[in-house]
Order: C-alpha cells, then sequence, then structure tokens
C-alpha cells in the first residue's frame, strides 16, 4: 500500500498543503487563553502523533525511493519533509503561545511589583534625605554640646583660679583684721587718754570760771566801796583793770594750750596711721614665728647680701656682660649699684677687692642712650662732685670710647680694684663678662 492511498492530501500541490497547515494553525491560535492550558496537552500529543505517523511514512517513502527514482516520489518525499516542518513550526507555535499566555500574567505582577518597588525606593530616597538632615542636626547639636562643654571646662578653671584668689584674699583680709584689731586697741587707749586729758581741761576751765566769778563778785563789792572814795575807787579801778587783762591773757593761753592739744591729738592719730603701716611692713619683713609670745624674726638682707647705710649689696663671683648682669640684679628686686656718696664708692670697693683683689665688676652706669651722655640705670646724671674715672699720666682719661677690641665702642661703666678707690671707674664694651654689684633698699628700718 503505497503513501498516497494512505495521505489522500499527499497528491495535493504543496502551497494548498501549507495553506489548510495554516488554517489549521489560525485554528489552534483562534482559541482563547481560558483553554489554553487544557489544550494544550492535547495538542502536544496530537502533534506528536502526526509526527511518528510522518516519520513512519518519511521511512517508507525513503524505502520505496531506493527501488524507484521517479520524480513523482522524489516529490511526493518533498511533500512530506514540508508537512513534517510545518508541523514542528506548528507544534513551537502553540508552545509559544501557551508560554506566552503563562508570562503575560507574571508581566503584568512584574509591572506592579516595579511600581511598588519604585514607590518604596522613592519613600526610601525621602527617609534618607529625613535621615540625613538628622543626621546633620545632631552632628550641630554634638558640635555645640562639644563647644558647651569645652566652654564650661574653662570657666571651671577660671573659677577654680578665682577661688583660689579669694582664699589667699581672705587670708590676707584675715591677717589686716588682726592688725585692724591691735591698732583698734591701741586707738580705743589713746582716745580714752585723750578723753581723761579733756576732762582734766575742762575741769581747770571750770574752776577758772569760778576764780573768775569769784573776782567779778569781789570786784562788783570793791566797785560798791570805790563809789563812796573816788580817788581810791580809781586806783582799785586801774588795779582791776590790770587783773582783768591777766585773767584774759590766761584765758588766751588757755585757749592757746586746748588748740595745742588738738593739735597733738591730730598729729597722735597720724603717728597711729603711721604705726599701722609699719606694723604691715613690719609682718610682711618681721614675720611672727612664735605664735604664743608673738617674738618676731627680722632680716634687713638677704642671704648672700651685704648691709650699707639702709642698702643691701649683692657682690657676685661670677661673670656676665653689663645687660645680663643688670637683669639679673632686677630679678633680686634691685639694680646695679649707684653711687652717690664717697663712702659708699669706698665701701663697694673695698668690698669688691676683699672678695677677690685685682678684678672688675659692673656699675649701674651707662652713656648707651647719648654718646658721652653717662647716666646712672634710675636715669639721673653723675653728680659735679663725685667722679671717680680713672686718669693716667701722659694718655687720655677714663671714659675714653675705645673701639679696638669693640667697634661699637665702650657704653658701660665699671670699677677696677687694682686702682685706687677714688679713680677706678672706667669705660668697657658692654658684651665683655664681669663680676657685677646689685643695690636695694632694705624694706625696713629697725631702730
Amino acid at each position: 500500500m503505497d503513501c498516497h492511498h494512505k495521505l489522500p492530501w499527499t497528491n495535493e500541490p504543496a502551497e494548498q498543503a501549507g495553506s489548510k497547515l495554516e488554517a489549521g494553525s489560525e485554528f489552534f491560535s483562534g482559541r482563547g487563553t481560558s483553554t489554553c492550558r487544557t489544550c494544550c496537552p492535547v495538542v502536544s500529543l496530537s502533534v506528536s502523533c502526526l509526527l511518528l505517523l510522518l516519520t513512519c511514512l518519511t521511512l517508507t517513502v525513503l524505502y520505496s525511493s531506493q527501488r524507484v527514482g521517479s520524480p513523482r516520489w522524489r516529490n511526493l518525499v518533498l511533500d512530506c519533509q514540508n508537512i513534517s516542518q510545518d508541523l514542528s513550526l506548528i507544534e513551537q507555535h502553540m508552545e509559544l503561545k501557551c508560554n506566552n499566555e503563562e508570562l503575560t500574567p507574571r508581566g503584568h505582577l512584574l509591572d506592579k511589583l516595579r511600581k511598588q518597588l519604585n514607590e518604596t525606593s522613592a519613600e526610601l530616597d525621602v527617609t534618607r534625605l529625613a535621615f540625613t538632615s538628622e543626621r546633620t542636626r545632631l552632628m550641630e547639636q554634638v558640635l555645640n554640646q562639644t563647644a558647651a562643654n569645652l566652654q564650661l571646662t574653662q570657666e571651671h578653671e577660671a573659677l577654680a583660679q578665682k577661688v583660689l584668689r579669694q582664699q589667699e584674699e581672705n587670708r590676707n583680709k584675715s591677717m589686716t583684721i588682726e592688725e585692724l584689731v591691735h591698732t583698734s586697741a591701741r586707738l580705743q587707749e589713746v582716745q580714752r587718754n585723750l578723753r581723761e586729758e579733756r576732762e582734766r581741761l575742762r575741769d581747770e576751765m571750770v574752776n577758772k570760771n569760778r576764780e573768775v566769778l569769784v573776782m567779778n563778785d569781789k570786784l562788783q563789792r570793791e566797785i560798791q566801796k570805790i563809789k563812796d572814795d573816788a580817788t581810791s575807787i580809781s586806783i582799785k579801778i586801774a588795779e582791776e583793770q590790770v587783773r582783768n587783762q591777766n585773767l584774759s591773757l590766761l584765758l588766751v593761753k588757755a585757749a592757746e594750750q586746748e588748740e595745742s592739744q588738738r593739735k597733738d591729738s591730730q598729729k597722735i592719730l597720724e603717728e597711729l596711721q603711721s604705726s599701722k603701716e609699719a606694723l604691715r611692713v613690719l609682718d610682711l619683713y618681721c614675720p611672727v614665728v612664735n605664735q604664743r609670745t608673738n617674738e618676731r624674726l627680722c632680716k634687713k638682707c638677704d642671704d648672700g647680701w651685704e648691709f650699707f647705710q639702709n642698702h643691701c649689696y649683692y657682690f657676685s663671683s661670677r661673670t656676665l656682660p653689663w645687660n645680663a648682669s643688670r637683669l639679673w640684679c632686677q630679678s633680686q628686686r634691685g639694680d646695679l649699684v649707684i653711687v652717690n656718696s664717697q663712702q659708699e664708692q669706698m665701701f663697694i670697693f673695698n668690698t669688691s677687692e676683699a672678695l677677690e683683689s685685682g678684678s672688675r665688676a659692673w656699675i649701674g652706669l651707662t652713656d648707651g642712650e647719648v654718646e658721652g651722655d653717662w647716666r646712672w640705670v634710675d636715669g639721673s646724671s653723675l653728680s659735679s662732685d663725685l667722679k671717680c674715672w680713672l686718669t693716667r699720666p701722659g694718655k687720655a682719661p677714663e671714659p675714653d670710647d675705645w673701639k679696638q677690641r669693640d667697634p661699637l665702642g665702650e657704653d658701660c661703666g665699671h670699677i677696677d680694684t687694682i686702682e685706687r678707690v677714688m679713680e677706678s671707674w672706667m669705660d668697657a664694651s658692654c658684651q665683655q663678662e664681669h663680676r657685677w654689684i646689685c643695690e636695694k633698699k632694705i624694706q625696713i628700718q629697725l631702730s
């Protein structure tokens, strides 16, 4: 049995077979989406059967074509191949249709999810911006809090220093109060004495007034008696006038004594004020070393300083330039020595020579401001009757501003203990190093 009798449409042209296959494809594609899932397995099974049938037919045709090589059989084989391809395409098309129907809802779902993700992303962006703003605000608060903490720390340190200063002031005030208490006691005693003296003067004045009254009464009686005797009255009146003049002189003298007493009281008050200041200085430089006995310990000069005419002097054993020497003296609340008398010149010369014979020592003399205008460190000029510059026979006297060692010249003064006492001043370069002599006033004088 040949293929034409089993498959009658195989004798039709290829165009008609293709149109029928397209019609079947339209039939399958015309179904709705609701029946695709139910018909797809049936269609697949039908297509599989057709493919199997076509395979058998192809094998038969191939077998027959080996025996019969006519063109008709070759056309038939081509038609069978075309039908097989069309069926395969129909099957693929149906599968794609079914897959497309299944993927369409998923696509809608994915679009919906994408929209939700876009909305969520927008919300997250808004939240992120809010978080960023909040983080910026919190960072500003942290910075402000840090600055506030730093300011509080500085204020706390300042307050602590203020408390320490206040405590020191309180201690000083306590000492001042004690001084005032002692001074007040002394003032009360003086006031009591003044009161007693005033009472005594008042009593004297009362007695004088009584005497005057008595004398006035006596004068009245005398006047009454003088009326009887004109001559004797005139004499007695003259006598009484003399007595009255004497009484006036006594009254004037009493007034002068009272004024003198007032001036003495004022002077006592001033002395008390001076005593108060002296007590303050005394406590500063002569502190109490025994609170039970109020014993004090006073020193006129610090250790290493020499006392002379209410001044303290320091004679160094080291050497420094003039400016450094002066700075050292100022650090000790003094300055380089200023020579004001021959006795002071002799004292510093002899003491310096005893410390190191033949040495030189800086004094507070310089012409650094104006060349040739020698002044002491306090700004005062040299006294015309006290100049101890060195003179050499046949040579220029000091100061000579010698510039061979220092081009800037010699602007600082010193003494040379190898020379004579009253001719020992010399000028030298301020950069040279010599010993130095400091001077400062003592702060308290003890009698």
